[in-house]
């Protein structure tokens, strides 16, 4: 079964007693970690350990989407030995993270560089990449395992579309659709979705299961599965810290 498990889904920064933005990405033999925000190496031990890690996946080198990877290097190098990580991202996240982190990162990462040309396997996983909408350059990745497709649209302005991954692989069972704000009504210029868009884009890209997250801190988070239902057909639900979601069925 392919599935996410959501580590963080808070935008910007963590919500009480949450975290930033971080999934696991479950199929039968493989477990990936999707971005690795702040917070979310505690919440993904709850699931999996280091060890049992087949990559990381970031998206883009906004802090509350990477911020965690300096601490992993830690635990990697000190206490949690084993073989090196691999990582996946563009050219712009390598270079902020090598920044960061200095020589250590290629002792205990294997860093891979990837474009929107390349598919990836990591395990059973398909992994594919699409520029976003953005105010750095930021991948939206599908991933396709066991029968079953999964999007992760990250952070995006509403001018970008999931019908380049439909057009590449095929129909998308479930969509984890970034939802920053209810309204754009207020937020005019900013290149995030509210739950209105994120729901057009679930739809006209005909989605058959939608997942709200990246809610900033303050939103009224329940209003925006109505706003995105008020579009979108299908099923919707709201992205919760430890929830489990599958891509086809539960």
């Amino acid at each position: 079964m392919l599935a996410v498990r959501i580590l963080g889904c808070s935008g910007s920064y963590a919500a009480a007693g949450g975290a930033c933005t971080g999934y696991l990405v479950q199929s039968t033999g493989t477990n990936v970690w999707l971005d690795c925000g702040p917070g979310t190496l505690a919440n993904l031990q709850e699931f999996a350990a280091l060890a049992d890690l087949d990559a990381i996946v970031l998206t883009h080198a906004h802090p509350d989407h990477w911020l965690e990877l300096p601490i992993i290097a830690n635990a990697l190098e000190w206490y949690e030995p084993r073989d090196r990580l691999p990582v996946y991202s563009n050219a712009h996240m390598f270079a902020e993270a090598r920044e960061l982190i200095g020589q250590s990162i290629s002792t205990v990462f294997d860093w891979q560089i990837v474009d929107t040309t390349e598919t990836v396997t990591i395990g059973d996983q398909q992994w594919r990449f699409d520029e976003t909408d953005h105010y750095v350059p930021t991948f939206a990745t599908r991933i396709d395992a066991e029968g079953s497709s999964l999007v992760f649209s990250s952070d995006t302005g509403p001018s970008f579309s999931l019908q380049g991954f439909v057009d590449r692989a095929g129909p998308i069972d479930m969509a984890l659709l970034e939802s920053t704000f209810l309204d754009r009504v207020g937020n005019e210029g900013i290149l995030h979705l509210s739950a209105t868009e994120a729901g057009e884009m679930a739809a006209e890209a005909g989605v058959t299961r939608l997942v709200l997250t990246h809610q900033a801190p303050r939103e009224e988070r329940p209003a925006h599965v109505d706003a995105a239902r008020a579009v979108f057909g299908g099923d919707v639900a709201l992205a919760e810290v430890g929830g489990q979601y599958a891509a086809a069925g539960d």
